[in-house]
């Protein structure tokens, strides 16, 4: 069940803050009980024997370097009410000194007598809340909580935590949901969401499946609630390749070759969009602002161009050079979501060149001799490029770093992500590329639903991946399976207000066909 908000909470004006004497550490197996229910993995973990009795009598202090918000003072107040249904007396200060922490960063400080947060700011405040859940424990008797006495100091490796998320046909609103919290629940800060079919569209409906997309209710509910835990949700709509020819295939692209009314604005192959028909061009700008409308108008815009395999074979556009006509479309939904006030986010594979010596064993895809690679320096710098490098295809030749496209776009000017797939090692190596080259950040990806090992690792391995300094402080192994993440999931249940199987949100929906290629 949901919990229920029956509490009347005290707000105290006058700081109250916990003693913390001398205390004994707590026995080496209280440790590793205590550090197997954290993800992501902090930074600096210290545990002493005994633990806080989390209740409505329980005093905490929240100390931050400027005075927080009202608004924000609510949420954390709120917070504690939606983790354990009852807010303890809660009191402010300010503490100039924590302006020296890293952004996001905090520390949580538990003994017997009391809990208290020093935070750099109000996210880091929130951080330190998600850490207090994943180690408080219900008590036996009915009497609240119960945290261990600890003292965890943390803070993120990579400013940009984000996990991609495709919307298909069979996805259900509580699938959703829960992945968005868990997102949340794991201290990502963004989640892109791409949609395949499902978007509800009003301006050009023809793009959603019968039936199949979700109401505007159910997913504008969702996106309240991503922004509500803290996490900016992205849109994504694919302005190039992966239009419509998917469905030959898995059923879960765009939709278009089901309204054959719309061939002359696909490539004759139908796998991507022409880009030299401005019919084509009209309508991707007007889903593209519906989206991003939708969404709240967030800060950034995915605007995919994976994979375009067939794009620039029409009659129209075979007359030009390709990386000319590439780069004009780039630009063009560029300077139109400038105009919007959102940067965009594209992946990088046809800004690269098969064949080039430099990405040799490394994901490239752009075709070979057209001059695609040289377009990158023809692009605005503000362009965010997602490096979606699903590992080496092979060993790598004696002296060559994996990952050299994420370097080369950094290198270049370019903020970049590194974007890892849902293999264990990927994830590992991307993240540790990404703090090598100061990237941007890192979004975890996957184009499959995120069910059972695909979602442990697309989100706990990635979170720690993402969060984490020091990568080999996380495993991923069976035993984070099955006593870890399955209790982070049961968690997201709870919040989601679940009560019956057939709501889990992990079942397709009745009717609709589970393809191969598409594992629970």
């Amino acid at each position: 069940m949901h919990m229920k908000m029956f509490f009347i909470f005290a707000l105290a004006t006058a700081t109250i803050s916990p003693a913390f004497p001398a205390e004994k550490a707590a026995p080496e197996n209280v440790r590793a009980i205590m550090d197997e229910r954290l993800a992501p993995k902090p930074v600096k973990t210290e545990y002493f024997e005994g633990a806080f009795n989390l209740s409505k009598s329980s005093k905490v202090s929240v100390e931050t370097p400027a005075p927080l918000a009202e608004a924000q003072r609510q949420t954390v107040i709120r917070t504690f009410e939606a983790y354990w249904g009852f807010a303890p007396s809660v009191s402010f200060a300010e503490n100039p000194d924590l302006s020296k922490m890293k952004p996001e960063g905090y520390r949580l400080e538990v003994s017997v007598g009391g809990m208290k947060i020093s935070a750099r700011d109000f996210d880091g405040a929130r951080h330190a809340l998600k850490t207090a859940r994943q180690l408080a424990e219900t008590g036996r008797d009915g009497d609240g909580y119960y945290i261990q006495a600890c003292k965890i100091s943390d803070f993120p490796a990579l400013a940009f935590r984000a996990v991609h998320l495709c919307i298909y046909p069979e996805t259900t609103p509580a699938e959703l949901e829960k992945r968005v919290r868990l997102a949340a629940y794991y201290k990502f800060n963004y989640v892109v969401l791409e949609p395949w079919g499902t978007f509800p569209f009003e301006s050009h409906p023809e793009l959603s499946f019968f039936n199949k997309a979700f109401s505007r209710s159910e997913l504008r509910r969702i996106v309240d609630l991503a922004y509500s835990l803290g996490i900016t949700p992205i849109p994504q709509l694919t302005v190039l390749g992966h239009a419509s020819g998917g469905t030959n295939e898995g059923g879960k692209h765009a939709i278009l070759t089901r309204n054959p009314k719309m061939a002359e604005l696909l490539e004759p192959h139908g796998w991507s969009w022409c880009m030299s028909n401005p019919r084509a061009v009209k309508l991707l700008e007007e889903a593209v602002a519906e989206m991003h409308e939708f969404f709240g108008n967030p800060p950034f815009f995915h605007i995919g161009c994976d994979e375009a395999y067939d794009m620039a074979t029409c009659y129209k556009c075979r007359s030009r050079p390709v990386g000319e006509l590439l780069a004009s479309h780039i630009i063009h939904f560029r300077d139109f979501l400038k105009k919007r006030g959102a940067r965009t986010i594209m992946w990088h594979d046809m800004l690269v060149e098969e064949g080039d010596p430099r990405w040799d064993k490394c994901t490239a895809n752009g075709h070979a001799g057209t001059g695609m690679g040289e377009i990158y320096k023809e692009l605005p710098k503000d362009i965010v490029i997602a490096d979606w490098e699903y590992d080496e295809r092979g060993p790598l030749p004696e002296g060559k770093k994996p990952y050299p496209t994420s370097a080369f776009f950094k290198e270049n000017g370019f903020d970049t992500l590194c974007c890892p797939y849902y293999k264990v090692s990927n994830i590992k190596n991307a993240s540790a590329a990404a703090r090598e080259n100061s990237l941007f950040g890192m979004m975890a990806t996957t184009w499959s639903r995120t069910m059972g090992s695909t979602g442990r690792v697309l989100f706990y391995t990635s979170a720690n991946a993402a969060w984490g300094s020091d990568p080999s402080k996380y495993s991923n192994s069976w035993k984070d399976y099955r006593c870890n993440y399955n209790t982070h999931m049961r968690t997201m249940d709870i919040d989601s207000g679940i009560e019956k199987y057939e709501d889990l949100g992990t079942t397709p929906n009745v009717g609709v066909v589970r393809h191969l290629n598409q594992p629970l």
